[in-house]
Protein backbone atom coordinates (compact mmCIF):
# COMPACT_ATOMS: atom_id res chain seq x y z
CA UNK A 1 0.00 0.00 0.00
CA UNK A 2 0.91 3.62 0.17
CA UNK A 3 2.37 3.22 4.22
CA UNK A 4 5.72 2.04 3.34
CA UNK A 5 8.07 0.87 6.27
CA UNK A 6 7.44 4.63 7.97
CA UNK A 7 3.95 3.28 10.08
CA UNK A 8 6.65 0.88 12.06
CA UNK A 9 8.75 3.86 13.30
CA UNK A 10 5.75 5.75 14.78
CA UNK A 11 5.68 6.34 18.66
CA UNK A 12 1.97 4.89 18.98
CA UNK A 13 2.69 1.42 19.11
CA UNK A 14 5.03 1.57 22.15
CA UNK A 15 2.99 3.96 23.44
CA UNK A 16 5.90 5.83 24.50
CA UNK A 17 6.29 9.58 24.28
CA UNK A 18 10.21 10.60 23.90
CA UNK A 19 10.11 13.51 26.10
CA UNK A 20 12.69 15.87 25.15
CA UNK A 21 13.12 17.64 27.88
CA UNK A 22 14.19 14.71 29.90
CA UNK A 23 16.95 14.13 27.26
CA UNK A 24 20.40 15.85 27.17
CA UNK A 25 20.85 17.91 23.54
CA UNK A 26 23.36 19.18 21.99
CA UNK A 27 25.22 20.53 18.96
CA UNK A 28 28.39 20.36 17.32
CA UNK A 29 30.04 20.81 14.14
CA UNK A 30 29.89 18.08 11.27
CA UNK A 31 32.91 16.19 11.22
CA UNK A 32 34.31 15.36 7.84
CA UNK A 33 35.38 17.04 4.39
CA UNK A 34 33.18 20.37 3.85
CA UNK A 35 33.07 23.25 2.08
CA UNK A 36 33.57 26.39 3.53
CA UNK A 37 30.45 26.79 5.18
CA UNK A 38 30.22 23.59 6.07
CA UNK A 39 32.25 23.09 9.15
CA UNK A 40 31.27 26.98 10.90
CA UNK A 41 28.01 25.77 11.49
CA UNK A 42 27.00 23.64 14.39
CA UNK A 43 24.15 21.32 13.19
CA UNK A 44 25.34 18.28 14.19
CA UNK A 45 23.00 17.23 16.76
CA UNK A 46 23.44 14.66 19.64
CA UNK A 47 21.09 13.56 22.07
CA UNK A 48 21.51 11.59 24.81
CA UNK A 49 19.44 10.31 27.87
CA UNK A 50 20.76 8.03 30.76
CA UNK A 51 19.25 4.69 30.40
CA UNK A 52 18.93 3.68 33.90
CA UNK A 53 17.36 6.56 34.89
CA UNK A 54 14.77 6.90 31.77
CA UNK A 55 12.03 6.02 34.66
CA UNK A 56 9.37 7.04 31.16
CA UNK A 57 10.72 3.71 29.92
CA UNK A 58 9.63 0.37 31.31
CA UNK A 59 12.22 -1.29 33.15
CA UNK A 60 12.48 -4.57 31.24
CA UNK A 61 12.93 -2.55 28.09
CA UNK A 62 15.97 -0.65 29.65
CA UNK A 63 17.12 -4.06 30.05
CA UNK A 64 16.43 -4.59 26.20
CA UNK A 65 17.90 -1.07 25.23
CA UNK A 66 21.23 -2.01 27.20
CA UNK A 67 21.56 -5.46 25.85
CA UNK A 68 20.77 -4.05 21.90
CA UNK A 69 22.57 -1.18 21.80
CA UNK A 70 25.91 -1.78 23.71
CA UNK A 71 27.63 0.29 20.66
CA UNK A 72 26.03 3.19 21.50
CA UNK A 73 26.25 3.31 25.13
CA UNK A 74 28.71 5.54 26.31
CA UNK A 75 31.14 4.65 29.82
CA UNK A 76 28.72 7.11 31.61
CA UNK A 77 26.00 4.76 30.67
CA UNK A 78 24.06 7.35 28.53
CA UNK A 79 21.97 6.19 25.22
CA UNK A 80 23.99 8.53 22.60
CA UNK A 81 22.42 9.47 19.30
CA UNK A 82 23.72 11.50 16.49
CA UNK A 83 22.24 12.91 13.22
CA UNK A 84 23.87 15.20 11.19
CA UNK A 85 22.07 14.31 7.90
CA UNK A 86 20.18 18.12 7.73
CA UNK A 87 21.89 21.55 7.86
CA UNK A 88 18.95 22.43 10.22
CA UNK A 89 19.75 21.81 14.02
CA UNK A 90 15.78 21.80 14.53
CA UNK A 91 15.66 18.52 11.41
CA UNK A 92 18.63 16.78 12.80
CA UNK A 93 17.18 16.75 16.45
CA UNK A 94 13.86 15.11 14.99
CA UNK A 95 15.51 12.88 13.58
CA UNK A 96 17.42 11.90 16.63
CA UNK A 97 14.14 11.76 18.34
CA UNK A 98 13.23 9.17 16.17
CA UNK A 99 16.00 6.99 16.25
CA UNK A 100 15.58 6.90 20.01
CA UNK A 101 11.92 6.10 19.56
CA UNK A 102 12.42 3.35 17.16
CA UNK A 103 15.00 2.03 19.55
CA UNK A 104 12.70 1.99 22.36
CA UNK A 105 10.22 0.14 19.98
CA UNK A 106 12.63 -2.32 18.78
CA UNK A 107 13.30 -2.84 22.66
CA UNK A 108 9.45 -2.88 23.38
CA UNK A 109 8.69 -5.92 20.88
CA UNK A 110 7.93 -9.71 22.31
CA UNK A 111 10.54 -11.02 20.97
CA UNK A 112 10.47 -12.52 17.85
CA UNK A 113 11.43 -15.92 16.89
CA UNK A 114 14.75 -15.58 15.24
CA UNK A 115 16.20 -13.69 18.75
CA UNK A 116 16.07 -17.14 20.06
CA UNK A 117 18.50 -18.49 17.78
CA UNK A 118 20.83 -15.08 18.33
CA UNK A 119 20.78 -15.78 22.20
CA UNK A 120 21.51 -19.12 22.02
CA UNK A 121 24.66 -18.21 19.14
CA UNK A 122 25.78 -15.97 21.71
CA UNK A 123 25.23 -17.75 24.93
CA UNK A 124 27.68 -20.64 23.31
Amino acid sequence: GCYGSRERNETQDTGIQVPVDRLTVSYSRSSGPGGQHVNKVSTKAEVRFHVHTADWIPHDVRQKILEKNKNRINKAGELLVTSETSRSQQRNLSDCIQKISSIIAEASEKPREATAEESAVRAA
